[in-house]
């Protein structure tokens, strides 16, 4: 069976739907049933996308839009591969420890911190890339 890898770019931060449209794809990506092809998802998020990995955010009240914590963690509980740039979390002043999980969900893997070098790559091998 071939794996065919989708990577999607977020770039954009929490104020707007564009987040939630991005991690959208990739559930849907991972629920297509072919019959010879499986799909591998990752959500990248880069620049100030990194914003919406961090847990415990109040964008409702603050921006009046819902978040995408909760979706993050569905999308780790469906094995949707999360992760976020080491260089970015660095600018905005983001610990490991700030992200959110999804361990209430019993998910034990998290999203993971990647220097934009190996993003790059990522991106390079991707089979399908997408940006938002």
């Amino acid at each position: 069976m071939a794996t065919k890898k989708v990577l999607i770019l977020v770039r954009s931060n929490m104020k707007e739907e564009v987040p939630n449209l991005g991690i959208d794809h990739a559930m849907g990506a991972m629920a297509v049933f072919l019959e010879d092809v499986e799909f591998q998802a990752t959500v990248a998020f880069i620049n100030s996308g990194v914003l919406n990995c961090m847990k415990g955010q109040k964008f409702l009240d603050v921006y009046g839009v819902e978040g995408v914590e909760n979706v993050i963690k569905l999308a780790l509980a469906s094995d949707v591969r999360i992760v976020a740039c080491k260089e970015d979390l660095e600018k905005y002043g983001i610990s490991e420890e700030m992200l959110t999980d999804a361990k209430e969900l019993g998910v034990e893997t998290g999203i993971e911190v990647l220097p934009w070098e190996k993003i790059n790559e990522e991106i390079k091998e991707a089979d399908y890339v997408l940006f938002f």
